[in-house]
C-alpha cells in the first residue's frame, strides 16, 4: 500500500501506463532473482526440502516482497495470499537453519519450521488463524505439526492485531473509505441531551390570566403553546392552541371566567437538561405536543426553557447523515464542486477548501460542528484530482492540511456561513 501511494503521488503518468512501469521493475528484479516470479509454489517446495542456502533464503525474502509491491502497487494483477505462503516458507526455513546451526542435535527438519511459519504469516496477514491451519493441513496432508502450527498461528494473529486492527484485505477497504468494523449505534440520539436543543425564550402567563387575555396574546404570538408560571417561578402546566379552540366553539361567556390555571394541562412531562434525546423523542410520540418545558429540577419545577419536537427531528436527520453518508458517498464522489448539492430539504453538501488558520489542526480542535453547524464526511487530496480523487473518511484526530478538500454537509444556513470563512 505504501508503494501504491508512491505510484499515485510521485509517478506522474497516465493510470493505464503505471502497470507497465511496475512490470519493468519486476522484470529487472527477475533477471537477477528469477525465483521471485510467479506464485512461487516450486520455490516453496524447494524451501520445504531445504534446497536453498541461508543467503539465498534472505535474498528471496526481500526480492519476493519487492516483486509483490511492484506488481500490486502499480495497479497490476496479483494477490497477497500466495506471496504470504512464500514469505512464510522462506522466513521459516531461514529460522530453521539458524536453529539447526545453534542446536544441531535438536532433530527438527528445516521443512517443519517452514510449514509452521507459512501458517503463521498467512494467519497474521489475514487475521484468520483457523483458515491458515486448515490450509496448511490441506497442502501437507500431515497433522503431526498441529500443536506448533496452532501456537504460531494464534500468536501471529494476536501480534498482528496488536499492530493493526485491519488485515491485508480490510485495510484495502479502509483506504477506499469503507470501515467494516465501524460500530453503528442503534440509537442515534442516546448520546445527545436536551441541553443541545434548549430554547430559552418562551411564552408564559400567570395563573390568574383570563382565557380572553391568553387568546389575544396567542393571536399575536408565533408560539402555539403557553406555559402557566406563578410569581415564584414554578411551572404549573401548559395551554395549547387546541385548548382555546375548543373554548371558542362553546364560548357562552366563559372566556372572561376561565383562568389560565383552569385551562392548563399538567400532564405534559417536564424535561431536564441532562435528559437524553432518545427518551425525550419517545415522550413526544406519546403526548403528541410540539414542545416540552425544560426545568432545572423536577421537584422544584423552575422553568428555564423549552425543547421542540421539530429540533430533535432535525438533529436525528443530522446524525443519520453523519453515519450513513461516508459509506454511501465515498465511492461516488469523484469531482470537486463548490456548488451546493441538495441532500434533503433544507440540507446541502459542498466541497470546501478550509482556510489557512485551520491547517495543522485536527477536526476535533477545529470544531466545525459546534462552531458552524457543519460536519465533515469526506476528505479529498488535491494531488489525486487529475487521476480521480480518492476520498477518505477522516476521524476526529485527522489533521487538516494545505490542499485538503473537505466534503461538508449541514443546513443551508450553516453551509452559507462556513463558505464565508
Amino acid at each position: 500500500y505504501n508503494t501504491d501511494d508512491v505510484f499515485d503521488d510521485n509517478v506522474k503518468i497516465p493510470g493505464w501506463l503505471k502497470p507497465a512501469v511496475g512490470g519493468f521493475f519486476l522484470g529487472v528484479l527477475g533477471l537477477f532473482v528469477p525465483h521471485s516470479f510467479g506464485d512461487g509454489m516450486e520455490s516453496i517446495n524447494l524451501a520445504l526440502l531445504d534446497q536453498f542456502p541461508w543467503e539465498l533464503l534472505l535474498i528471496l525474502l526481500v526480492a519476493k516482497t519487492l516483486a509483490t509491491c511492484f506488481t500490486l502497487g502499480s495497479g497490476g494483477s496479483g494477490g497477497v495470499f500466495a506471496p504470504s505462503l512464500f514469505l512464510g516458507a522462506f522466513s521459516g526455513a531461514l529460522v530453521g537453519k539458524v536453529v539447526l546451526t545453534l542446536f544441531p542435535d535438536s532433530g527438527v527438519a528445516v521443512g517443519g519450521y517452514a510449514l509452521v511459519a507459512m501458517g503463521g504469516v498467512v494467519a497474521g496477514t489475514t487475521h484468520a488463524p483457523i483458515t491458515a491451519m486448515l490450509i496448511i493441513f490441506e497442502i501437507t496432508d500431515n497433522y503431526s505439526i498441529i500443536l506448533p502450527l496452532m501456537t504460531v498461528c494464534i500468536v501471529s494473529t494476536i501480534l498482528s492485531q496488536f499492530i493493526s486492527n485491519d488485515s491485508i484485505y480490510t485495510l484495502k477497504l479502509l483506504r477506499r473509505g469503507i470501515n467494516i468494523f465501524q460500530k453503528q449505534p442503534m440509537d442515534l440520539l442516546k448520546s445527545h441531551t436536551v441541553s443541545e436543543n434548549l430554547i430559552t425564550t418562551f411564552e408564559s402567563v400567570p395563573p390568574t390570566a383570563t382565557a380572553r387575555e391568553i387568546l389575544h396574546r396567542m393571536v399575536r404570538s408565533e408560539s402555539t403553546q403557553f406555559y402557566v408560571i406563578n410569581e415564584e417561578g414554578p411551572y404549573q402546566g401548559a395551554i395549547h392552541l387546541d385548548d382555546l379552540r375548543r373554548l371558542l366553539i362553546n364560548q357562552d361567556g366563559l372566556e372572561d371566567i376561565l383562568l389560565a390555571e383552569d385551562l392548563s394541562n399538567d400532564d405534559i412531562p417536564c424535561c431536564q437538561l441532562k435528559d437524553d434525546l432518545s427518551k425525550t423523542m419517545i415522550q413526544f410520540e406519546r403526548h403528541n405536543v410540539p414542545e416540552f418545558p425544560v426545568v432545572k429540577d423536577r421537584d422544584q419545577k423552575e422553568m428555564i426553557g423549552i425543547v421542540r419536537h421539530i429540533d430533535i427531528l432535525a438533529q436525528y436527520n443530522n446524525e443519520l447523515m453523519r453515519h450513513d453518508s461516508p459509506e454511501s458517498l465515498a465511492s461516488s464522489i469523484s469531482t470537486t464542486s463548490a456548488q451546493k448539492t441538495r441532500i434533503v430539504e433544507g440540507y446541502s453538501m459542498i466541497d470546501w477548501d478550509p482556510p489557512s488558520h485551520l491547517w495543522g489542526k485536527s477536526l476535533a480542535i477545529a470544531g466545525l460542528g459546534q462552531r458552524y453547524g457543519v460536519y465533515v464526511i469526506l476528505c479529498k487530496k488535491r494531488g489525486h484530482l487529475n487521476d480521480g480523487p480518492k476520498p477518505i473518511v477522516p476521524n476526529r484526530d485527522y489533521i487538516i492540511e494545505d490542499g485538503d478538500i473537505l466534503v461538508v454537509y449541514g443546513s443551508d444556513e450553516a453551509i452559507d456561513r462556513v463558505r464565508q470563512l
